[in-house]
């Protein structure tokens, strides 16, 4: 269920009356934390960074799989074995754009290295969650669905935009349509995130109107 006319508003889903009811609750007491997803360029990052300034603690998949990619990163011994040295730089490092334009162009290539890198990105979340806290934490996961971590996470909010949004965003961050395309088509359809997550957050205005999901959201999640 795709509503592309929901311009800045947070839409919640029948069940999601229920999200924080009977046994929920006292699961959220003992570990209060809840997984941001969405389509890729719909405002994931912006909405986790309201959310940090609202005393959430973020921990986000692609700024830990960043962190695996880096000079003397835990996946980069096993990435080179599959990819070679054409995906590396002159000085050693890895080229995330080379490795980008072969994995979106192949899905096998991109299967490949989320096998490298989805194993340290769980692990690393693990042990996130293994240490105690007093404020309501945050999981940016993208590929949730797509990894099958949903069973983990009963806890799920969708942030979603239109596709057109989508592509306009990607290419506005430098991606040529085609790349846009390919990188949205890489990723489960996002209808269908929507109606496996609890609540949904549509981004389809302004940074400001996001700002105001935020704290709609952070009033019913976190209170």
């Amino acid at each position: 269920m795709l509503i592309p006319a929901l311009r800045g508003c947070l839409f919640f889903f029948p069940h999601a009356s229920h999200v924080f009811d009977g046994a929920a609750t006292a699961l959220f007491a003992m570990n209060p934390t809840v997984v941001l997803t969405g389509g890729i360029a719909c405002g994931k990052s912006l909405f986790a960074s309201f959310l940090a300034r609202a005393g959430c603690e973020i921990l986000d998949a692609d700024d830990v799989a960043r962190g695996l990619q880096a000079p003397g990163g835990a996946a980069l011994a096993a990435i080179r074995e599959i990819f070679g040295g054409a995906v590396f730089d002159a000085d050693g490092a890895l080229s995330r754009a080379t490795l980008a334009s072969v994995v979106f162009a192949d899905p096998a290539a991109r299967r490949a290295l989320e096998g490298i890198v989805h194993p340290l990105v769980a692990e690393a979340f693990s042990t996130w969650r293994s240490r105690p806290s007093t404020v309501l934490r945050v999981a940016v996961i993208p590929l949730l669905f797509e990894t099958g971590g949903e069973r983990d996470w009963p806890h799920v909010t969708c942030v979603a935009s239109t596709p057109e949004l989508q592509l306009a965003r990607l290419m506005q961050r430098g991606h040529s349509e085609r790349d846009a395309r390919a990188r949205v088509r890489a990723q489960l359809p996002l209808s269908q995130k929507i109606n496996r997550s609890r609540l949904v957050v549509w981004n389809n205005g302004t940074p400001g109107e996001l700002r105001e999901q935020a704290r709609a959201w952070m009033r019913r999640v976190a209170t």
